[in-house]
């Protein structure tokens, strides 16, 4: 090959380089502009309309779900003219699924709820507000327990109202009978309450069609029916899913022929 066709060989050879270049340049910038282009219509246009849908979407559950309502309660109280301290106090007695309302109001407002209680109240009041909803989350646990057998651990007042701040020696005991440990006491109805001391009350019930035992004769007498219904401190008693767990830990209770639980299980 001479020096001419050497020398036209190069130069045919940068041409195409120089076209090769210009073709992966042209890629990189399309490549660029479209994925540029794609964040910007996903950060400015698609994503503002998410969101608001998500928001529009939550607000419309707030007439439906309990949890969202809750949420948007606390959002007004903590973003409106000044904290609303007392209702968010009252909205704490009422909530019972604490993330399901975190959760909620999140998607309404994008912010953290523990965050913004703790910014718009004081170390007190935030330590009120959760424990009341600790108290509702484990009344909601509690009142899931319908028709266990209630056994008592100890010695234990059953009480005809929910409430420990009533003496026996008051003129108005709401003290049907004490009983001492070991004790079928009857079978959970699900309804569970706090008094004003924070005691845990359960309702028992229970349903004797034959002999009424010794146990529970001065409530027998007091409530003239043979379904007896009556409220005990949640210290003082232990809660069974079934028959054969109660007897592995109380082995000597026996129930009682004509003894029912009303239906309740």
């Amino acid at each position: 090959m001479n020096k001419v066709e050497q020398t036209t060989k190069k130069v045919l050879q940068s041409g195409l380089m120089v076209k090769d270049f210009k073709d992966f340049k042209s890629k990189i910038l399309t490549a660029v502009f479209v994925v540029g282009g794609s964040y910007a219509s996903w950060r400015f246009l698609i994503k503002p309309q998410w969101q608001k849908y998500k928001r529009d979407h939550e607000n419309e559950k707030i007439f439906t779900n309990s949890s969202s309502r809750q949420a948007s309660i606390l959002r007004q109280a903590i973003i409106g003219t000044g904290t609303d301290e007392d209702a968010i106090m009252r909205m704490a007695k009422q909530i019972t699924d604490w993330n399901a309302v975190q959760n909620s109001y999140q998607k309404l407002t994008g912010n953290n709820l523990n965050e913004d209680l703790k910014d718009d109240l004081s170390s007190k009041e935030y330590n009120q507000f959760m424990s009341i909803v600790n108290s509702n989350i484990k009344l909601r646990k509690a009142s899931s327990k319908r028709g266990y057998y209630v056994v008592s651990s100890k010695a234990v007042r059953l009480r005809n109202t929910p409430d420990s701040t009533i003496s026996s020696y008051s003129i108005h005991s709401n003290i049907l009978t004490t009983v001492k440990a070991g004790v079928l006491l009857g079978f959970a109805t699900g309804k569970v309450k706090l008094d004003s001391r924070g005691v845990q009350y359960h309702q028992v019930r229970i349903k004797f069609t034959k002999v009424v035992p010794y146990t529970h004769a001065a409530i027998y007498r007091k409530q003239s029916s043979n379904t007896l219904s009556f409220w005990v401190g949640a210290g003082a008693i232990e809660l069974f899913s079934g028959f054969e767990y109660l007897r592995k830990s109380y082995p000597n209770i026996r129930i009682i022929a004509g003894t029912k639980d009303t239906g309740l299980r």
